[in-house]
């Protein structure tokens, strides 16, 4: 904390553009009410036949895509690494 009372770096945050703070949001959102209930159920799910697990896979990369703002027809593994 300094002198003002804000937190390291979030005087840097002030100053990103709309854009950047959107996503950064959005990833928040995402990550605590979709990416995290995924992650938490991660076991339940192993071994689960593939027709059970697609529209979960189907969640997840419909999260990333929003995230990033990105066209359904972007590869998603790299983004859902970086989520992590």
């Amino acid at each position: 904390m300094d002198a003002m009372g804000l937190r390291e770096g979030s005087e840097k945050r002030l100053h990103q553009g709309p854009k950047r703070r959107c996503q950064e949001a959005t990833q928040l959102l995402v990550q605590s009410l979709v990416i995290s209930r995924l992650d938490y159920c991660n076991s339940l799910l192993a071994g689960l036949p593939l027709r059970a697990v697609r529209p979960l896979h189907l969640v997840q990369s419909d999260a990333a895509h929003l995230i990033f703002n990105l066209s359904k027809f972007t590869h998603v593994t790299p983004l859902l690494r970086s989520l992590h």
